[in-house]
Order: structure tokens, then C-alpha cells, then sequence
């Protein structure tokens, strides 16, 4: 009789440990699918926050090219300047992109006097566009950074000389 119920505790506790056996590996296999789920997402945020800034940067830049000197994104005395970008389906990202100017002063003419508006004609502009968002803890994470020049050491207009890494 007492063999008997050894054999009936020994199978319980096979059950037991089967049971924990194939919970443990389950437990596993769903952190891995949810690790590969979270970083899988994290590239997806990065070339989608790339493409952002490239966009960014690209309605500058071509706004520049276009209108050149009188364009809104080019100024008279050097300075850097900061725009806001948003973009309609990025509710909790900001694009933040950077005109820096380095443009050079051209005389008129052979008199040696300065045309005002010819420093706005010659030199380069560099633009930087930075996307972030804003996480669920309240912090503020960046997602890319973009870099682009602009040129224009002739006098006949901007041209796009693409994208550069820091």
C-alpha cells in the first residue's frame, strides 16, 4: 500500500515540475519576442526620425534655393538662427533645425565699395536639423541628427552640396 502511494506522489510531482518546466520556457521565449519587439521599434523611430529631419531639411534648403537672398531662412548679418518644424502625424516629436550662416562680403564692383545685399549671395550655410521626443516618463529623447551645406562661392545662386555626419 505505501508503495502505492509513492508512485502516485512521484507522478504529481513530475506534473509539477513539467508544468514549471514549460512555464519557465514560455516566460522566455516572450521576453525574447518583446526585447526583439522594443528594439525593433527603436530603429523604426530612428529612420523614421531621420527621414524627418531630411525632410526638415530639404524644405529649407529648397526654399533657399529657389528664392535665394530674399528667401526667410537667409539673414543680412550671419547669424544662426532656430526653426520649429512640426510635422502633422509626429504629435510628440519636435524637429529643431539650425541655419548657420558663413557667408562672405563681395564688393559691387571694381570701385571697391560693398553691396549689402551681396553678402546674402556668397559663402555656405550649413543646416542642421535635430528630431526628439518626448517619452512617457517626461524626458526628452533624441532620435537623429541631420546635417547639410548649402553653397554658393560664384554668385550664381545656392546650390544643395548634401548631407555631412559631425
Amino acid at each position: 500500500m505505501k508503495q502505492l502511494q509513492q508512485k502516485k506522489g512521484s507522478a504529481m510531482l513530475w506534473a509539477v515540475l513539467v508544468m514549471l518546466m514549460i512555464s519557465l520556457i514560455s516566460s522566455g521565449v516572450i521576453f525574447l519576442g518583446r526585447a526583439y519587439y522594443m528594439q525593433e521599434r527603436k530603429e523604426n523611430y530612428r529612420i523614421q526620425a531621420k527621414l524627418y529631419a531630411e525632410s526638415a531639411i530639404d524644405l529649407i534648403q529648397t526654399d533657399i534655393c529657389e528664392n535665394g537672398a530674399s528667401s526667410a531662412y537667409v539673414t543680412s548679418d550671419n547669424a544662426t538662427k532656430t526653426y520649429m518644424i512640426t510635422f502633422p502625424d509626429a504629435g510628440n516629436w519636435d524637429c529643431v533645425v539650425t541655419v548657420n550662416h558663413s557667408m562672405v562680403v563681395t564688393s559691387s564692383g571694381g570701385d571697391g565699395t560693398e553691396n549689402p545685399d551681396a553678402s546674402k549671395n556668397m559663402g555656405e550655410i550649413y543646416l542642421t536639423a535635430k528630431v526628439t521626443r518626448k517619452t512617457t516618463g517626461g524626458k526628452t529623447e533624441e532620435l537623429a541628427q541631420v546635417c547639410a551645406k548649402l553653397t554658393n562661392y560664384d554668385g550664381t545662386g545656392w546650390v544643395f552640396a548634401g548631407y555631412y555626419h559631425l
